[in-house]
Formats: structure tokens, C-alpha cells, sequence
């Protein structure tokens, strides 16, 4: 008799992941492991690497050390992947006329994956 385990691939995995920008180390050994379905917030003082971190995470930048996965697939500078990432860093476009709910289904119109039932459930994740 045998049995099956399932392997769940987290949605987000960095491992080890370092950046050094003229010799100023900006991303030291990072590790993170987000499974699908969680939201997160980095937060942390000025000039202490989120905005580099999003970077990379979105594929913006290449990292000198580490690798990032998205739901398994490797993320980095001019790489081809399946998975599609959306980002908002450093100064949101939003229209401040709009709701919010309209400024999101303004954004899910871009590649029309998103539609107003995970819009939905995402704003109430974030309300609760």
C-alpha cells in the first residue's frame, strides 16, 4: 500500500534573496513563504528596501542573490512566465473622483482576468 502526498506550492517563495545597489547592500537574505489566498502588508522605516523588495517580487529588477517564485515559477528581469502580476509602487494612480470599488474594476479592465466577484471578495478580506 502506498499513499499520495500533496505538494502545495506556495503562491509566493523567496529564498536567500539579496540586492546591492553601488555597494549598498538594499536586500540582505530574504526569506518568505506566502500561501495562496493570504493578504500581506511590508512595512518598514524609509529607505529600508520595500519598494526594491516589490520590485523583484514583480520581476522589475534582477536580484543579485536568492530566487522569487510565483506559484512555482521563477521571477526575474525579462523572464517569461505564466503568472501574471499586477503592481501599484511607490505613487498609486488612483482616480480620487472613483470609489474604490471603481478604481479596481478601472484596473481589472486591463487584461480582463478579474471580475467583480473577486473584487468583492478581495475588498471584504481587506475590511475584516
Amino acid at each position: 500500500m502506498f499513499s499520495i502526498e500533496k505538494v502545495q506550492i506556495k503562491f509566493l517563495e523567496l529564498k536567500n534573496v539579496t540586492k546591492v545597489i553601488k555597494r549598498e547592500v538594499v536586500l540582505n537574505d530574504i526569506n518568505l513563504s506566502i500561501n495562496t489566498g493570504k493578504i500581506i502588508g511590508i512595512v518598514g522605516p524609509y529607505s529600508s528596501g520595500k519598494t526594491m523588495l516589490l520590485r523583484a517580487i514583480a520581476g522589475l529588477v534582477e536580484i543579485d542573490q536568492g530566487s522569487i517564485a510565483l506559484k512555482g515559477e521563477a521571477v526575474g528581469l525579462n523572464r517569461q512566465r505564466t503568472t501574471k502580476v499586477g503592481a501599484t509602487i511607490e505613487t498609486p494612480g488612483f482616480n480620487p473622483a472613483c470609489t474604490v470599488l471603481e478604481n479596481l474594476r478601472f484596473l481589472a479592465s486591463f487584461d480582463n482576468v478579474v471580475g467583480d466577484q473577486e473584487i468583492h471578495y478581495s475588498t471584504k478580506k481587506i475590511q475584516s
